[in-house]
């Protein structure tokens, strides 16, 4: 999500995973879902923490998948 001003995921189901500064108060952040949430609750959690400019749903690839698995991990 490209957004203007940093926010916290604290006591809220998703997951921070990266936050980067592009220039002024715009960031690219990286957000971790619950596998059965829906992108619009996501998106409705975002509006009420910042102001967004774009939004995209990044969905695992089946490489992204298999790893995981062979990892021991979940498929999410």
């Amino acid at each position: 999500v490209r957004h203007v001003g940093a926010f916290e995921t604290t006591g809220t189901p998703y997951t921070l995973l990266s936050r980067e500064q592009v220039e002024g108060e715009l960031f690219h952040s990286t957000l971790k879902s619950p596998r059965d949430e829906n992108p619009n609750r996501i998106l409705q959690f975002l509006i009420g923490v910042t102001e967004v400019h774009s939004f995209i749903e990044k969905l695992p690839t089946m490489s992204d998948i298999f790893i995981s698995l062979v990892k021991g991990g979940d498929r999410e």
